[in-house]
């Protein structure tokens, strides 16, 4: 067990929540949603920003979710 670890892990995963909370990506702190009246936040659309979404963490053509493995093969011979 290593305290000054666990201290720097913890430190990390509030400050992504932070900036998720705050409307901004929680990887690089880029400004991501607009805060509106109450708990609401409207997507930003703008170079960086597509939908909410941050271009320079998560590009075009990448998946937001974790990709899956394949499923194995099933084989069909039973000969």
């Amino acid at each position: 067990y290593a305290p000054a670890t666990h201290e720097a892990q913890s430190t990390e995963y509030d400050e992504r929540r932070d900036r998720n909370k705050q409307g901004r990506c929680s990887d690089c702190g880029i400004q991501t949603y607009k805060k509106l009246l109450g708990r609401d936040f409207a997507p930003i659309n703008n170079e960086y920003v597509l939908n909410g979404r941050c271009l320079t963490c998560k590009p075009l053509g990448t998946s937001a979710a974790p990709a899956r493995p394949a499923a194995p093969a099933v084989s069909t011979d039973h000969g």
